[in-house]
């Protein structure tokens, strides 16, 4: 197949079914109309596409890579000749690359895709689509493993979870600096995750006799990477508070403890809670912790060993002052 009778089926393709993607993210469907086999494309016309459905079908999905590969060198080859190395096909050119890259991270998230779970809603709302035309212009240039890596994770948490991870988030991994990843990485390695929120409760001198090397270019103390992500607005020193109704999961390097809360005398079913001064994400620096998957160090066990001390305290005082404030912490051993 020549490159003009690609480009006119592909072209054919996205006209004969535009209709269907009214009200749907347009970007990646349209590509996806463009290149991808029956089977995929009948997806978009069913409904909202789903990381899980193109995970079922990844050899499918496997073919429009292929497609892409094959029009990429037939327009290489066609812009050796002086003839047709026009300005329009150097920008076809530039626009396959950046579709090719977008296409690079969502066979990337496939990885991180939820196979079980449940399709609730095909529809598609117009925040959404406004998010997707985000996403797509950040995810399609040229970017670094580190933030090629952040992008899939976050199409498969809003794969499960549409809206979970904010515009200002997504924007801000695009336009965050590789220090400020490594830092920001350092931060979540030596953090305590309380119920899944890192919290770092060493002050600033104890935070200086803490050093991470992630290899032989970056070596980061604690304190000065907590510095200048306050600088950046994506740490902050505050108190957060931790409902304890139920069980609490603290996970540090040692491995997972659940902690226990109880207070005496008071009406059952009652809802409880603690308050824990330290270092927190902002809300939005918060979505993209959640979508790091952190390497816990010594740090981290050393804020669970903090943390037990000032509920301990807490328990000593409520004692002197006639109430009881238990705090239990209990080894997970699964």
């Amino acid at each position: 197949m020549d490159i003009s009778t690609i480009a006119k089926t592909a072209e054919q393709a996205v006209s004969t079914l535009d209709g269907a993607l009214e009200n749907k993210p347009t970007g990646l469907s349209r590509l996806l109309l463009a290149y991808a086999p029956r089977i995929v494309r009948d997806f978009l016309v069913a409904g909202r596409l789903r990381l899980q459905q193109l995970r079922h079908h990844e050899e499918a999905f496997e073919d429009v890579f292929n497609i892409m590969q094959e029009t990429r060198r037939k327009l290489i080859e066609s812009s050796i000749s002086k003839e047709n190395n026009t300005p329009l096909l150097r920008v076809q050119l530039d626009q396959l690359e950046k579709e090719y890259r977008l296409l690079k991270t969502i066979k990337m998230a496939l990885l991180y895709a939820d196979t079980d779970q449940n399709i609730m809603d095909d529809s598609a709302s117009e925040s959404e689509a406004v998010w997707w035309d985000m996403f797509e212009d950040l995810a399609s240039r040229r970017n670094e493993s580190w933030r090629v890596n952040l992008f899939a994770r976050i199409i498969a948490e809003n794969d499960k979870y549409p809206g979970a991870i904010s515009l200002k988030a997504l924007w801000e991994i695009a336009m965050m600096e590789t220090s400020d990843f490594v830092s920001l990485s350092i931060f979540c390695d030596s953090s305590l995750y309380v119920d899944g929120k890192p919290v770092v409760l060493m002050d600033p001198d104890e935070q200086y006799q803490y050093e991470s090397e992630l290899n032989t270019s970056y070596t980061g103390n604690l304190a000065l990477c907590i510095t200048s992500l306050i600088d950046k607005n994506l740490i902050q020193k505050v108190s957060t508070q931790f409902m304890t109704s139920k069980p609490v999961e603290l996970n540090h390097k040692s491995g997972v403890t659940f902690l226990h809360h109880s207070v005496l005398d008071i009406p059952e079913h009652s809802e409880t809670a603690i308050r824990i001064d330290g270092f927190s994400p902002t809300d939005h620096c918060l979505d993209i912790c959640r979508i790091y998957t952190p390497d816990l160090n010594i740090a981290s066990d050393r804020n669970f060993e903090l943390l037990q001390e000032k509920l301990n305290e807490q328990m000593e005082q409520a004692d002197n002052e006639g109430y009881q404030n238990k705090f239990e912490f209990v080894k997970y051993s699964g």
